[in-house]
């Protein structure tokens, strides 16, 4: 029996990836608005009108009131994107996961930027960007060959017990394509990400779209390997810290 629907005020479609519900009570809710930008001033060739979709936050309580609403346009450029800039329906971020970090911020996968970025939940503003066409970190530890997005078109940003941050690495610019989870020790003041874990399926299984891992209480970690599982793989892999299935 439904006891409750939560969806986003205002009018915003909510969208399907993310939400949490507070200890308050307050929902957190991941939502999207369609924008009509003239991206001809953007980019050369751009649309006159093009259709932008932007990411909107939404924390709201019981009650349906709007008590902290951010949107991806004021704060993050349509640049940063890697999708086609001169169409005329752009996602250019798709927000699709979104974490509340130990400080009460959030962390959020812009998964079309292939960028995870902390934003300061009081502000808006953006505290740093991992990845993307404007990282701010040092990458350490990992495959050059992937570079510079060491990780593209991810899930599931997660900030971990231990302080690293886990995530799931579509690996949509890797050459040849594959998919990975990924552990990363953060340094955010001397901005450097080392990756101290990954898990790569053998033989390579590639997730064109969904997908996430979950790390358990026992170490081990839970992968779900979204659309690929309609071409054969897995729908659900659980490896140990040694990566053993």
């Amino acid at each position: 029996q439904p006891v409750d629907t939560l969806r986003q005020e205002r009018g915003y479609l909510t969208t399907q990836h993310d939400m949490h519900i507070l200890p308050n009570g307050n929902r957190l809710l991941l939502g999207a608005e369609d924008v009509t930008v003239d991206m001809s001033t953007v980019v050369e060739g751009g649309h006159p009108a093009a259709n932008v979709v932007q990411a909107v936050i939404q924390e709201v309580d019981p009650a349906g009131n709007v008590v902290v609403q951010w949107k991806a346009l004021d704060h993050l450029p349509i640049t940063d994107s890697y999708e086609n800039l001169t169409a005329a329906a752009i996602r250019y971020c798709h927000n699709n996961s979104m974490w509340i970090d130990d400080d009460g911020n959030w962390i959020l996968s812009m998964r079309h930027m292939s960028q995870v970025v902390k934003i300061e939940r009081a502000t808006g503003r953006v505290m740093w960007i991992l990845g993307g066409k404007r990282n701010q970190f040092t990458f350490i530890g990992e495959h050059e060959e992937n570079a510079p997005t060491y990780f593209s078109y991810q899930h599931d940003a997660r900030r971990l017990p231990n302080g690293n941050i886990s995530l799931f690495d579509n690996g949509t610019q890797h050459q040849p394509q594959y998919s990975r989870g990924v552990e990363y020790e953060i340094d955010e003041v001397n901005k450097t990400c080392r990756l101290v874990w990954e898990y790569r399926h053998v033989p390579d299984i590639y997730v064109s779209i969904q997908g996430g891992m979950q790390t358990l209480a026992n170490g081990h970690r839970l992968f779900g390997w979204g659309s690929a599982a309609n071409d054969g793989a897995p729908g659900v892999t659980e490896v140990d810290s040694t990566g053993t299935v």
